[in-house]
């Protein structure tokens, strides 16, 4: 489908190419002469076009390229109570987010996947796990999203408040050399409302 769109769209660029320069082609075969950058400007036209059908076929059938980024969340007190997902869910809808939490039984020992009931792709997995001992990694969040898309900014809100139903979470981008943060540390940096909240 791809293809065959991409092959029309280079044929039709072709096409109109040649259009545009055809009374000058004749024209220079009268005098004995070959048409040779006439001929290149036919191949451009067909190859912009091309492109240009591969990509947006690209954008129309999968979506978005997307990135992706990692969290990685730290506790070194004890958990008291552990939340449930809708505890978290609650918490995060305040914020105007219209989410799906997969499982809705429990946030640890499974992945949890988080989305947004008003997007098509991308979303958050969040993996945690009870700290036991001495280690204190509590688990990760995932991200796949577009540059500066309601994702990326979800996991902040995410870890933001995921530090108020569990006192004492810890954060940083995983492969950041910097040392964890309090997640509540995050409270004056969020705005009010998030900026890339879809509609």
């Amino acid at each position: 489908m791809r293809l065959v769109i991409t092959l029309i769209a280079a044929a039709s660029g072709g096409a109109l190419g040649w259009w545009l320069v055809r009374g000058d082609v004749r024209m220079w075969e009268r005098f004995g002469f070959t048409a040779g950058p006439e001929f290149t400007f036919m191949v451009f036209l067909a190859l912009v076009f091309g492109a240009i059908a591969w990509w947006l076929t690209r954008r129309l059938l999968h979506g978005p390229k997307l990135t992706n980024d990692t969290w990685t969340l730290y506790l070194h007190t004890p958990m008291a109570q552990p939340p449930k997902p809708s505890d978290l869910r609650a918490a995060l809808e305040r914020w105007g987010y219209q989410l799906e939490l997969l499982p809705e039984d429990t946030l640890f020992g499974v992945p949890l996947r988080v989305r947004d009931r008003r997007l098509a792709h991308g979303g958050l997995l969040l993996e945690l796990k009870l700290p036991d001992g001495d280690d204190h990694l509590l688990g990760t969040i995932s991200v796949e999203d577009i540059p500066k898309g309601t994702y990326g900014e979800l996991a902040q809100y995410l870890i933001f408040e995921l530090g108020k139903l569990v006192p004492g979470v810890q954060f940083r981008r995983t492969f950041s050399s910097l040392s964890p943060e309090d997640a509540a540390t995050l409270e004056p940096q969020l705005p009010d409302r998030p900026h890339y909240l879809p509609v």
